[in-house]
């Protein structure tokens, strides 16, 4: 008998749309956020629920209709106490409107969390309401979970609330999981499915129309023909065999992107990255307009701006990019800027250019991606606050050998409640096959682990409840094998490096470099059986990064 609360984040609303500061402010879903709702529906993105569910709502009027729009007309009950943290005076206003109250500078810079507008609630307020709501809810869920105890029925509890609030019920269910209340809030319509044994949450799933993994295809590059093997006689000849054996590889390379796009919308890893100008985005029209809905794949892709180029042809440029692809917009489209190329970018005012593909329906984020400092970063936000996510870096190697580079990264996205699309997780493939001392470090766990049962019986449990088999990854291979009918925590090189990335909850996927199906199929694998990394895993990492630095270093 299953134990699980499913927790959804309302849809759309105006204060989302105008990235408005509040809570207590009672709006309805926009028409946009009902489509949305629509659409993830359709998508099949909610759990199944049974009809003996329980349905709860906050009491306020985006919850109400977000619950009807995805499970219909059901009876629920109100746990106002679930309520988003109220803004007071400051309700409704924009981070910028924000900075005419006094109180501003303080409530920004707020480490004990007692920092408030006039009216509003503290941090530590909000998470002392918050948690009275949940000892509601999970005292509702226990009651459910007896009633239904004796007929063998799975129990199961909706609860539609708001973004701030399942983060603090997400924090507070997992606390060993690293990192910041801001990195569990989830989009609108989306959120996790928290499952429970005696009574405690040990396992979650979360609910998104994005995987955690997603697949860069710069790798497929069209029209790079070697040189024929057979002798020619003539200038003419020569340019014909050359052509032929284009054509053969440009049906190569056609053939294995179909099969990678078949593989990856089957299983729903939906998002495909490139960049404009590296990647024939005639593939795109052969393999993914042609052959599937648009809603059921995503495209992000980055552009990275010419000297003294205009905003128009930058405009121009990303929009042939389209018309070549065929794919009608782009879910997310970004700048390429650095720390060097700041100045130029402001110049020119190509930031624009984002809001102008917005407004014109042919993107639907638009953002940067950055390749510089830390610090240039925090500066670039300041400055462009209504871009909608980040795209950066992310993996072990940089965290651990490089100052804590990843998590500086990341704290000045958060900083600016930014979203990230993480990028080079295996550190251009390094980090797949780290060398031998690596190895040995990333494994030094196993033995450790079987010999305390508690913790290989939750790990059995997390992983027999994500679908994963039984069997054991060989440590350089990542093979699965079975040993004496033990499942063995051991994990391939390149799993490490995916949990450390997709560790990061404030991001929007993770991107990794493809170049075949056979390695997408590898790559989901991995995804499909993550797990958060524990405190314990993490100082692991750090150990493997010194290994990898070390030889590095002596390599030099």
């Amino acid at each position: 008998m299953a134990s699980r609360i499913i927790l959804i984040r309302h849809g759309t609303t105006e204060g989302n749309a105008k990235h408005w500061f509040y809570g207590a402010l009672d709006v309805n879903l926009l028409s946009q956020g009902v489509q949305t709702i629509k659409k993830y529906k359709k998508q099949g993105i909610y759990p199944e629920v049974p009809p003996w569910a329980s349905f709860h709502t906050t009491g306020l009027k985006r919850t109400a209709q977000t619950l009807e729009l995805i499970y219909g007309d059901r009876k629920y009950d109100e746990i106002p106490e679930l309520q988003e943290i109220h803004f007071g005076e400051a309700e409704g206003k924009t981070f910028e409107e924000l900075k005419a109250f006094p109180e501003f500078e303080a409530w920004a810079n707020d480490v004990d969390g007692d920092a408030k507008f006039p009216g509003a609630e503290s941090a530590n307020e909000f998470r002392a309401r918050v948690k009275r709501g949940t000892e509601i809810l999970l005292d509702k869920h226990a009651l459910n979970e007896w009633s239904h105890r004796h007929g063998g029925r799975d129990s199961v509890d909706v609860m539609v609330c708001h973004g701030g609030v399942i983060s603090a019920i997400m924090d507070d269910f997992f606390p060993e999981v690293a990192g910041t209340m801001w990195d569990w809030i989830p989009e609108p319509g989306c959120g996790y499915v928290v499952e429970f044994a005696n009574g405690k949450p040990y396992m979650y799933t979360k609910i998104g129309t994005i995987k955690r993994l997603s697949f860069n295809v710069d790798g497929f590059a069209v029209g790079s023909s070697g040189q024929s093997n057979q002798p020619v006689q003539t200038a003419q000849s020569a340019q014909t065999a050359k052509s032929d054996q284009s054509v053969q590889s440009a049906r190569a390379i056609r053939g294995r992107f179909n099969e990678l796009a078949r593989q990856c919308v089957k299983r729903l890893y939906t998002l495909f990255d490139y960049t404009i100008g590296v990647f024939d985005e005639s593939l795109f029209r052969r393999s993914l307009a042609y052959r599937f809905d648009r809603d059921s794949y995503k495209i992000s892709a980055v552009v990275v701006p010419r000297e003294g180029e205009s905003k128009e042809k930058l405009r121009k440029r990303i929009a042939w990019s389209l018309c070549k692809g065929k794919v009608r917009y782009f879910d997310f489209i970004s700048i390429a800027v650095d720390d060097g190329t700041t100045a130029t970018v402001d110049e020119s005012q190509l930031c624009d250019v984002l809001d102008a593909l917005k407004s014109q329906g042919l993107a639907r984020q638009g953002g940067v991606a950055w390749r510089g400092t830390p610090e240039g970063l925090e500066l670039f936000l300041a400055k462009h606050i209504n871009v909608d996510f980040v795209k950066f870096p992310v993996n072990y190697l940089d965290e651990y050998a490089d100052g804590g580079l990843s998590t500086r990264l990341c704290d000045a996205a958060r900083k600016y409640y930014k979203p990230g699309l993480l990028t080079a997780p295996l550190k251009d493939g390094l980090l797949a096959d780290p060398g031998d001392e690596a190895l040995e470090a990333l494994h030094s766990l196993d033995d450790e682990l079987l010999e305390r049962p508690e913790d290989l019986d939750r790990w059995q449990k997390l992983r027999e409840a994500r679908g994963v088999r039984s069997g054991a990854r060989s440590r350089k291979s990542g093979v699965r094998s079975r040993e004496s009918g033990v499942l063995r925590p051991v994990n391939a090189p390149v799993s490490w490096a995916f949990r450390y990335a997709m560790g990061a909850r404030f991001a929007i996927s993770v991107v990794c470099g493809v170049s075949s199906a056979a390695h997408a199929v590898e790559d989901m694998n991995a995804a499909d059986a993550f797990m958060p990394l524990t405190k314990v895993e993490l100082k692991v990492l750090e150990e493997a990064a010194g290994k990898i630095a070390a030889r590095d270093r002596i390599r030099k």
